[in-house]
């Protein structure tokens, strides 16, 4: 017997028994999710219960004793529709992580998924890791990288850069940043004229700075100042951190004794300075040994998903300031 994945002990079986002894499998099932609603969907629940996620919801907790597969994959997709048209709410996590939940058992149980409905599975599984934070569970992980993986062998879902872009981060999640940075310095290549290229590069930086390459690491940020800048950054954000990477490289001038990194993050403060950005009471000193300076920074990197760099700014702004060990936050 299989491996029954650890969501799947949630749900239970149906009257029939496991998905095994019943026959459920991909194979076996006709009805496929994404395009119609499928030949097995359940001829006593009403039109306007099926599409209503609350009635449905209600519906599908009297029908304990043998729950209708197609109705609690309706129910998966009603909960990531409704978490994608609510915008950032409190509750848009739960939803995704509902709907992800929903929709990987119904798969496991043997629904067959188009391949805009694996993107949005593989998606939700990679949202529902980002938005629950510590408690986050790798099997989302695990579960995205395989609906990415089906879903990319189409050619209407391989021509979406963002999909790459996703895909790469997952595998980077996933402790496999060499395949992630194959994958986004290939993307990089083939959508060479999309204008998202700013956060490519940024990608493909962070990926390369975990692997120790800070030198190529830092060509990759450059080439993020020079054509755009990510939604969150500035170009000063962008030099801050191409600042930090010579740092990590142990870069320094022999010849004329100067110190590049440090001319480097004076060359942002003047910048933020004259921009306004920041108080022009503070001296560079004071900001450079500030915990907030690298923690802004590393927020941004973290929206990102950009977890080693962000780490690694929250980690100067612990040693460069000796306030910080009282910041909860930044720990």
């Amino acid at each position: 017997m299989e491996n029954k994945p650890p969501f799947w002990k949630l749900f239970g079986s149906s009257k029939s028994g496991s998905a095994e002894g019943s026959g459920a499998t991909r194979q076996g099932r006709s009805s496929v999710i994404g395009g119609s609603k499928g030949k097995n969907q359940t001829q006593n629940v009403p039109q306007t219960v099926y599409s209503n996620r609350a009635l449905l919801q209600d519906f599908l907790m009297k029908q304990t004793e043998e729950p209708n597969l197609d109705s609690i994959s309706q129910l998966g997709r009603l909960c990531l529709d409704e978490a994608t048209s609510s915008g950032i709410q409190a509750s848009t996590s739960d939803l995704i992580y509902c709907g992800a939940l929903l929709l990987e058992w119904s798969n496991y149980r043997g629904d067959e998924f188009t391949p805009i409905y694996h993107r949005k599975l593989a998606g939700a599984h990679y949202e529902a890791w980002m938005t629950r934070g510590v408690i986050g569970e790798a099997d989302h992980l695990r579960f995205a990288k395989s609906s990415y993986e089906l879903a990319l062998k189409h050619s209407e879902i391989s021509s979406d850069p963002l999909v790459w872009l996703e895909y790469s981060k997952v595998l980077m999640h996933l402790g496999d940043a060499d395949l992630g940075l194959k994958t986004i310095t290939n993307m990089i290549r083939k959508f060479d004229s999309d204008d998202r290229q700013g956060i490519y590069h940024l990608t493909a930086g962070a990926m390369l700075s975990s692997l120790g390459k800070h030198e190529q690491a830092g060509q990759y940020f450059f080439e993020a100042i020079q054509i755009g800048t990510p939604k969150f950054f500035s170009k000063s954000d962008l030099m801050f951190i191409l600042s930090r990477s010579f740092e990590q490289l142990g870069f320094e001038t022999k010849t004329t004794g100067s110190d590049p990194v440090e001319e480097g993050y004076i060359m942002v403060f003047s910048h933020m300075v004259s921009e306004k950005t920041e108080g022009t009471s503070l001296t560079y000193q004071e900001w450079i040994s500030s915990f907030e300076t690298w923690r802004d920074i590393g927020d941004k990197c973290a929206m990102h998903g950009l977890f080693s760099l962000a780490a690694d700014l929250y980690g100067q702004g612990l040693v460069r300031d000796k306030r910080a060990f009282l910041k909860s936050s930044l720990w």
